[in-house]
């Protein structure tokens, strides 16, 4: 007896071990993502944490129409800091909370990169066409499809700019700001935002403002062809990410338009172009140091308002 509860004791004190070994290998093993991405304007590509955010439970999708003032009431209960821009094109007329408070714009960038792009097509030093390699350096986490595919791969400028647009791909903006030239991405700034005191082209810190201002004379401005323009506006109207705005919006009302996420900073964004029958709207909802639920929250009554105004 005494040998038996001896073995009974050491297979028991085995399993312990090993059950506490699992869970310990289990708990060390799990995957942090840490993403290559590159900065803007920079040569060197900056390790971060910029993570994708966790999906939320789902929101109605019209969204209730609200008044201005409720809200901004709203907005001010949330936790974070929100910068909001809404402009309509025909009045001038313009809605803002704190419009000008500068935020890190993460994947905004990949508007002018993909103006300059076009704007380079349209110069004759590039073509839809043209094919691109994807090498190493290219290679980046976070947002986007190509980052599963194989080193080596070759893709058009036009695959590149779809991925750019719709799936806001990491890897696709790598490949093309390395295609053009730093004076080419400058030229598009001096554009679309020339007199203002920007830090969007050297930093990449914008604001709400800044950001319709971009998307205002983008619309309105002849710097790349009408056909161009309207090429991107087909991009950006249906994305991967519609769901933080444009899917609150009134049936027949289009979205042209760029998400940005940036989870280190509590930042996630919804910036571009509201077109509807009788309507053209700027609008633009940045925000920092809140949650991806809350964001989601007050884009659903931002579309809320934004629906006031369609009607």
């Amino acid at each position: 007896m005494n040998v038996s509860k001896a073995i009974i004791s050491g297979i028991l004190i085995g399993l312990a071990a090993g059950g506490f070994y699992y869970l310990s290998v289990d708990k060390g093993s799990a995957e942090m993502p840490s993403y290559s991405v590159l900065t803007p304007l920079s040569d060197d590509p900056v390790i971060t944490k910029d993570i994708e955010p966790e999906p939320v439970a789902p929101i109605s999708i019209i969204s209730e129409k609200i008044g201005f003032e409720p809200l901004k009431a709203s907005v001010s209960k949330r936790s974070g800091n929100y910068s909001l821009y809404i402009k309509d094109l025909d009045s001038g007329k313009t809605y803002e909370i704190d419009p000008e408070r500068n935020i890190y714009a993460a994947s905004l960038y990949k508007i002018p990169v993909a103006v300059v792009t076009v704007k380079e097509i349209e110069k004759g030093n590039l073509a839809f066409d043209t094919e691109i390699t994807y090498t190493s350096a290219d290679s980046a986490g976070g947002s986007g499809v190509l980052n599963t595919e194989e080193i080596g791969t070759k893709y058009t400028i036009a695959r590149l700019l779809s991925t750019l647009l719709k799936e806001s791909d990491n890897v696709s903006q790598n490949m093309l700001l390395r295609t053009v030239s730093k004076t080419s991405i400058q030229e598009v700034f001096n554009a679309y935002l020339e007199g203002t005191k920007s830090q969007f082209s050297k930093d990449n810190i914008s604001n709400a403002k800044e950001i319709s201002l971009f998307f205002e004379n983008f619309y309105e401005s002849d710097y790349i062809s009408g056909k161009n323009r309207e090429y991107l506006i087909d991009l950006m109207s249906s994305t991967s990410y519609d769901d933080r705005i444009a899917d609150h919006l009134l049936p027949g009302v289009k979205f042209a338009h760029k998400i940005g996420s940036w989870g280190e900073t509590g930042s996630w964004h919804d910036c571009g172009i509201v077109l509807g029958d009788d309507i053209e709207l700027v609008a633009c909802l940045m925000s920092e140091n809140t949650t991806y639920e809350d964001f989601m929250l007050t884009g659903k009554e931002v579309a809320g308002f934004i629906n006031t105004l369609v009607e």
